[in-house]
């Protein structure tokens, strides 16, 4: 099995090609990076900064690089002994006119060999329905009136054009466009004409997809090279596109209806990702789908280019468990495989999964609770009570919005699985006392009810655990909505059943369950992270992807338990904290934690602050003063932050925090949102902050001292951190960039262009100083803490070490070490051990009740006097600070004072000296 050791996540796009990756190579390679963690390299639509808008997955995106570039890479990186680990889309692809896939299908409709990639409804597949194209700003006649379709022609077919989309039109139309026309034609299309003998095609699946194919190529090279062919067909569209009448019939004739993007909310007919109508979902379950959109993957597998694969999104699979299976007989033993998912608090990941692990949300939630102090977030719950007067439980909070998105955002999947349950035939309505409705309330209600984003059975009838969950969920159902109750315990039967109709029940079900949990998934999502998470504001540190908005921390206890479990079952799961999706940078949580440390101060300046900042508040047509306390309450925590490290205020930071609280505001959906926006309402709030850091008005006064002390204990928490991410069991990933302070929000704040110049120069200057003198250089990176430098080293040692001693961390056991003294609850400290391996980690948190005066040139003054990790007879007793390059002698305890005397946090490796 590949073992990544570290990895280093890249985010490319046409600005971050190929080539500029490999300027910036001997820089990750020196910083200790064993593995490239690549965003999506497949062709996706033109100036995608992501590439999860896949249009073509069996070709490297040209906006990135071409195989040739790419092979030549992957050499270069084997050299190094670098690897590869690729992020891969199998849920969804992008619904483009650039997608030949769906476009095929809406070109030939059923007669598509396309047609079954796709998750569309049954009625579209037998042609009873067509498939929706959502992308009209307005209603078809609406857009018809105003001239914004017409008729276009690409890749040899003619299209049905709206602004920059494209849609191909059936054989039908091409052929009655051209019929009466043809007579007045150049004498080449004519001829070509005549050859394939247009006029009697006929348009059945076997023309289609040879003859059609070729005359529409003949059609292409045509229109392009002899250009009164093109003035012909130009003048064709132009006089047809001018007839609104036989405009809007042919539009009528297609095998797709053109409609109003909002229409999807009502009804849908296809599977998309999420709520976003411009992805439309693969069929993975059907293999010849998986077997032809893994081609291009297993062949750079095969060719050693890829090491690893990345799984994205694996809940919006029909059949994860069976995903996984043929991936990995697809890819082999030796290939690294992670999945992107999101674990709920007490969830675990599927052990019988053929992977290796996660994407690293879960250690970033538990990294995000550890530093979260347990004893005070009680404080700060009530204190938000207070405050913004919500009462409401975040819970019953959470299920409101999901709620609201399933009966308004999603409205038409709530139908379709509804459909497909009542198409199953698991009820006799006529033998029941239950309505269709009921029981359409109660399966949104059990959707509604999962306290995870999906569960995955491998058999049916359920069992186990999977059985008691479903009987949860049923149970919390029938608390919230006792009216639904007789429709709950019907569908908790045919759920639950074991007899009904023998195997036929358990067939059905086995079709039935795995859809229904591919819209849990998306609820969550949309409910939890796009919703909740912007609205509740209590402490916006947890407001995390794998956090919970209510989570109160985890003691010492705790983490070492969960560590000791991640070694036993996951290894080589990664341990990231920050990446892509994350709503804050890394060090925007670390700074925030230290609210919860600090709760009286907090509490005391959250309420100077507000009474002072009162004036800047606007009264608007509402009546109401904007912005509101909860969106104030967060603006501060968001101010204190992201505030820069060095304290300058220029318009590039007042930007993109006008652009983060748009984006905010939008997705908490209360007052705007991306459908719904007003600018006024949102000037209003952006103008509230520009206000106050005006630097001739007085909050700067307030606000900078406090924000300079949180920062700088933030700085502490930042190096736990990262030494945890780094030292724990796991991969510790490297978002890109962040090997310097990430004081970045949610996308695309946190995909700004790197400066890998300014971090390769330093890292060198660092190397050559600590080689010169150790301690010296420790000291001085500790004083000068706000230019990241620290981080940066940090990073560097932590990798380089893991680099060094791979089996130490692979398979090293994670010892939990005692501490005793005055400060034992703010030192977390252990061991990892292989055959005669050993490295002692200790790292420092809640530190402000340690300190009376802050000195904030100083990260390493603390007194920790009296306090020790006990070591028994078992360890080695001699030791060499990793950092200073110091060696330390221990017996049955190190005191801290020694372990952190020139550095933290302390890194001691046993001394074979």
């Amino acid at each position: 099995m590949y073992n990544p050791i570290s990895t280093y996540r890249i985010q490319f796009n046409e600005d971050f090609p190929l080539k500029r990756l490999r300027e910036h190579i001997d820089y990750l390679s020196l910083l200790g990076v064993n593995t490239i963690y690549a965003s999506p390299l497949f062709s996706a639509t033109p100036g995608s900064g992501h590439g999860y808008d896949v249009i073509n997955p069996l070709q490297l995106n040209p906006e990135i690089t071409n195989i040739d570039e790419f092979k030549s890479f992957a050499a270069l990186l084997r050299k190094k002994n670098i690897g590869w680990l690729q992020d891969t889309v199998p849920n969804h692809m992008a619904y483009h006119p650039l997608n030949k896939w769906i476009m095929d299908v809406l070109e030939k409709g059923t007669n598509s060999q396309y047609l079954n990639f796709f998750d569309l409804n049954a009625a579209v597949c037998s042609g009873e329905e067509k498939i929706m194209v959502p992308f009209l700003g307005v209603s078809l006649e609406e857009a018809l009136l105003s001239d914004e379709i017409s008729l276009g022609i690409k890749d040899g077919n003619f299209t049905i054009n709206y602004y920059d989309n494209s849609f191909p039109v059936n054989f039908e139309t091409f052929h009655s466009l051209l019929v009466d026309e043809i007579v007045y034609a150049p004498a080449y299309l004519i001829n070509r004409w005549m050859h394939y003998k247009m006029e009697l095609c006929i348009p059945d699946e076997s023309f289609l997809n040879n003859l059609w194919e070729e005359f529409k190529a003949e059609m292409r090279n045509m229109y392009e090279k002899d250009k009164f062919t093109a003035q012909f067909i130009d003048n064709l569209l132009k006089k047809t596109s001018h007839n609104k009448e036989r405009l809007h019939e042919i539009i009528r004739h297609q095998h797709y209806e053109l409609c109003h993007w909002q229409e999807s909310e009502h009804r849908i007919n296809f599977r998309r990702f999420f709520t976003v109508n411009s992805l439309i979902c693969l069929k993975m379950e059907d293999e010849a789908v998986f077997d032809t959109y893994h081609k291009f993957i297993a062949q750079l597998v095969a060719g050693g280019q890829l090491q690893g694969v990345r799984v994205d999104h694996i809940d919006g699979l029909n059949t994860p468990n069976e995903y996984l299976l043929r991936l990995r007989n697809l890819v082999g033993e030796n290939t690294y495989i992670v999945v992107e998912k999101i674990l709920e608090p007490g969830e675990d990941l599927p052990e019988f999964w053929p992977v290796q692990g996660t994407t690293g949300y879960d250690f970033l939630a538990i990294v995000n609770n550890l530093l979260t102090s347990t004893k005070n977030y009680h404080k700060l719950r009530n204190l938000y009570k207070d405050i913004t007067q919500q009462t409401v439980d975040p819970e019953e909070l959470i299920y409101q919005n999901k709620k609201m998105i399933l009966t308004t955002r999603m409205h038409g999947e709530w139908d379709n699985i509804f459909s497909f349950f009542n198409q199953l035939e698991f009820i006799d309505y006529t033998q029941e006392q239950i309505s269709k409705e009921e029981m359409k309330e109660a399966l949104g209600e059990f959707m509604l009810a999962c306290p995870v984003y999906r569960l995955y059975p491998r058999q049916f009838p359920l069992a186990n655990q999977n059985r008691e969950i479903v009987e949860e969920i049923i149970a919390k159902a029938q608390r919230r909505n006792p009216a639904l109750k007789p429709a709950l315990e019907l569908l908790a039967t045919i759920l639950l059943s074991i007899d009904i109709e023998g195997e036929n029940h358990s067939t059905k079900l086995a079709a039935f369950f795995p859809r229904m949990m591919q819209y849990t998934g998306p609820l969550m999502a949309k409910g939890v992270e796009d919703t909740s998470m912007y609205q509740y504001n209590c402490f916006v540190t947890h407001n995390e992807v794998g956090d919970a908005i209510n989570a109160a921390g985890i003691s010492i206890d705790e983490f070492h338990q969960q560590m000791k479990e991640r070694q036993q079952k996951w290894p080589l799961t990664i341990n990231t904290t920050s990446t892509h999706d994350t709503k804050r940078g890394e060090d925007v949580r670390a700074r925030l934690n230290i609210i919860s440390e600090m709760t009286e101060e907090w509490e005391e300046m959250v309420h100077q602050w507000m009474q002072m900042n009162q004036k800047y508040k606007k009264r608007l047509e509402s009546g109401l003063l904007e912005p509101s306390l909860s969106v104030e309450y967060f603006i501060y925590q968001t101010l204190l932050g992201t505030f820069p490290s060095d304290g300058t205020i220029d318009e590039n930071y007042m930007t993109r925090i006008d652009e983060y609280l748009v984006k905010a505001l939008r997705e908490s959906k209360r007052k705007v949102s991306w459908r719904n926006p007003d600018e006024t309402y949102e000037n209003t709030v952006c103008q509230f902050v520009r206000k106050l850091l005006d630097p001739t008005h007085d909050f700067l006064d307030a606000f900078v001292p406090f924000q300079q002390k949180v920062a700088w204990l933030g700085i502490i928490n930042s190096l736990t951190q990262l030494t945890l991410k780094g030292t724990c069991p796991g991969v510790p990933d490297i978002y890109q960039g962040t090997e310097f302070w990430d004081l970045t929000l949610v996308d695309p704040d946190n995909r700004q262009p790197v400066d890998y110049e300014a971090r390769a120069e330093t890292l060198q200057n660092l190397i050559q100083k600590h080689q010169e003198n150790p301690v010296n250089t420790m000291q001085e990176l500790f004083n000068n803490h706000r230019t990241g430098h620290i981080k940066l080293w940090l990073t560097y040692t932590l990798l380089n070490l893991r680099k060094n001693h791979p089996d130490l961390f692979l398979s090293g056991q994670y010892i939990p070490l005692r501490v005793t003294g005055t400060a034992e609850n703010h030192l977390l400290a252990f061991a990892r051990n292989h055959k005669d391996k050993w490295l002692i980690v200790a790292v420092p948190f809640f530190m402000t009740s340690l300190l009376e005066d802050i000195n904030q040139e100083s990260l390493t003054g603390f007194d920790w006097t009296g306090t020790h990790v006990i070591l028994d007879d078992k360890y080695p007793r001699k030791w060499r600070n990793v950092l200073t390059g110091a060696s330390l002698n221990s017996k049955e305890e190190i005191s801290v004072q020694d372990l952190f005397k020139d550095a933290i946090p302390a890194l001691l490796i046993a001394d074979k000296a």
